[in-house]
């Protein structure tokens, strides 16, 4: 398949594949109820199962060049959701689950460590960031006052992918400004935008 044909290419390209950066993220907004099974399904593949190929088409060839680090993008969402994104948040949690797994699975070898990134300004959070109303209200539930930039989890998944994390496996790091600490994450700011039941 496509993916274990391009594990294959980076793995001879590189001499070895030894590091792993499984990233993804599609989400939509419905109460439980509201959301077909074709989205669900669609959400979910993207979120977890997607971590799962990656585990499935990189791990053993991380394994077989001697060891390395495997992380994963899962979300605050997967801790503190927000009402209307279910199957987002039940993925986001499972990539957590997934992660403290594969950790046990693959140490003393394979560090794998997952990152809940809080709100990141990218493709996904485009809509919401076009919208006047929302940038200042997540601001105001950011203890660092300002939205995160891809930059900001590219750093922290450099560091456990590197050197200086070494003792460091089977967690999940929380790169959010410090959103969470106010208890609910983004909840709150996506009743804004859910429909209602």
């Amino acid at each position: 398949d496509a993916m274990e044909a391009a594990f294959a290419d980076a793995d001879a390209r590189l001499g070895g594949l030894t590091t792993l950066f499984n990233n993804a993220g599609s989400s939509n907004l419905a109460p439980v109820h509201g959301y077909d099974a074709r989205e669900w399904d669609r959400i979910v593949r993207v979120n977890l199962t997607g971590v799962f190929h990656g585990f499935k088409a990189g791990a053993p060839r991380i394994l077989a060049n001697g060891g390395g680090a495997i992380v994963s993008t899962a979300s605050i969402s997967g801790t503190r959701p927000s009402a209307g994104e279910a199957p987002y948040a039940a993925a986001k949690a499972a990539v957590a689950a997934l992660t403290a797994t594969a950790a046990l699975e693959y140490a003393p070898t394979v560090r794998v460590n997952a990152v809940s990134p809080g709100m990141i300004h990218t493709g996904l959070t485009d809509p919401l960031m076009s919208d006047p109303w929302a940038p200042p209200h997540m601001i105001a539930k950011t203890p660092l006052a300002r939205i995160g930039a891809p930059d900001d989890i590219a750093a922290v998944v450099t560091f456990l992918v590197g050197d200086d994390a070494r003792f460091v496996t089977g967690q999940n790091l929380v790169v959010d400004g410090g959103m969470t600490l106010h208890g609910a994450g983004v909840d709150g700011l996506l009743d804004h935008y859910r429909p209602r039941a």
